[in-house]
C-alpha cells in the first residue's frame, strides 16, 4: 500500500483563551505557533503511524526548511504558490474552536496542469487522499489521475461543495456534522449517509461531538466510547481519518482506531502527537473495549 496525500499545508498560529470571551475588549490568550492544515496534518499523521506516505502540498520555496522539519521523514513534492497559506484560530477555554481566519488566496493561484507533473506519482498510489482547500478545477482534475482508492475529507463548512462532483469517485468520505449538512442539504444524518450512498460514495463516515454516524452496510450512529480531557480540538479531526485510513492499510477495525488517533490528539498541544506511534495507537486502542465493526 502507498498513500499520496493532497492538501493544504498552513503555518498555523493559536490563540487559547485564558477566560470567557470578551467581544470589543482585550482578551488575554496564550499564544501558540505551529505548522498546520488538513493535507499535512493527515501526511504527519499517517507518517508517525509508519505508513508510506507521500505529501503534495502547496507552500513557497523558502519555507521548505521549515515545512520538512515539521513532519517524519517522508517524501515532499511542492506544489508552486507564491506564498505559503496562513491560518489564525481562537479557541475557547475548554480548547474549542470560536473563530478561524484563513489566509489562503494562494491557493487560488492553482491549476490542474500544477498536478501534472505528480501524475504518475498519483497513478501509482494505492490510495490518494485529497482535502477541500484546494481549488474546485484541481479537485476535479483528481479522479482521472487515480487509479487506487480516493478518500476525501471536508475540511470545512465553507468549502465542501467543492467535492460535489467527486461523490461519484469517492472510496471513502470524512466529513463532520456540518460539512454532511452542507453537502448534502439534509439536516439529519441517518438521510444523510443513504444520499451520499446514492451519489457513489462507497463509505461515508459523519463525526459528531457525540459520536460517528457511519454504514455498514445499513446506518447507524457509534457513540464515543469514553471521553477525555481536551487541551485542543484542533487536528483531532485529521488524526481520525488518519485511524480510518490505517486501519484501511492493517485490516484492523476502523472506528476503533479512528476514536484512539482523535482521542490522542485531543489531548496534545500540537494537532498531530508527536508521539503518535502504532505502539501508542495499539495501547490507547486497549482502553477501547467495544466492538465497531
Amino acid at each position: 500500500m502507498s498513500i499520496v496525500v493532497i492538501g493544504a499545508s498552513n503555518r498555523d498560529v493559536t490563540l487559547r483563551l485564558k477566560e470567557a470571551l470578551h467581544p470589543q475588549a482585550s482578551n488575554p490568550v496564550v499564544k501558540h505557533t505551529q505548522w498546520g492544515g488538513v493535507g499535512r496534518n493527515l501526511a504527519e499523521a499517517l507518517g508517525r503511524l509508519g505508513l508510506p506516505v507521500t505529501l503534495v502540498t502547496p507552500f513557497a520555496l523558502t519555507d521548505e526548511p521549515a515545512l520538512k522539519a515539521s513532519l517524519p521523514p517522508l517524501p515532499l513534492h511542492r506544489l508552486d504558490v507564491d506564498a505559503t497559506p496562513e491560518y489564525l484560530e481562537v479557541l475557547d477555554t475548554q480548547g474549542d474552536l470560536t473563530y478561524g481566519f484563513a489566509a489562503m488566496d494562494a491557493l487560488n493561484q492553482l491549476q490542474p496542469h500544477d498536478i501534472k507533473p505528480h501524475a504518475s506519482l498519483i497513478a501509482q498510489a494505492t490510495v490518494v487522499v485529497l482535502d477541500a482547500n484546494l481549488p474546485t478545477s484541481v479537485l476535479e482534475a483528481l479522479p482521472a489521475l487515480t487509479q487506487g482508492l480516493l478518500v476525501a475529507d471536508g475540511t470545512s463548512a465553507l468549502k465542501v461543495t467543492r467535492l460535489k462532483t467527486l461523490l461519484k469517485s469517492l472510496h471513502l468520505l470524512k466529513l463532520n456534522h456540518h460539512e454532511a449538512a452542507v453537502l448534502s442539504g439534509l439536516s439529519d444524518p441517518l438521510e444523510q449517509l443513504p444520499y451520499f450512498h446514492m451519489q457513489g460514495v462507497q463509505h461515508t463516515v459523519i463525526t459528531t461531538p457525540e459520536g460517528v454516524y457511519t454504514h455498514d452496510p445499513t446506518p447507524r450512529f457509534v457513540p464515543h466510547p469514553y471521553t477525555v480531557p481536551v487541551l485542543s480540538t484542533t487536528g483531532a479531526g485529521d488524526a481520525f481519518l488518519a485511524g480510518l485510513i490505517y486501519a484501511m492499510h492493517h485490516q484492523e477495525d476502523p472506528l476503533s482506531c479512528a476514536f484512539a488517533c482523535a482521542r490522542l490528539a485531543l489531548q496534545a498541544s500540537t494537532p498531530i502527537p508527536l508521539t503518535l506511534t502504532p505502539e501508542r495507537l495499539r495501547l490507547e486502542r486497549k482502553k477501547d473495549h467495544v466492538k465497531h465493526s
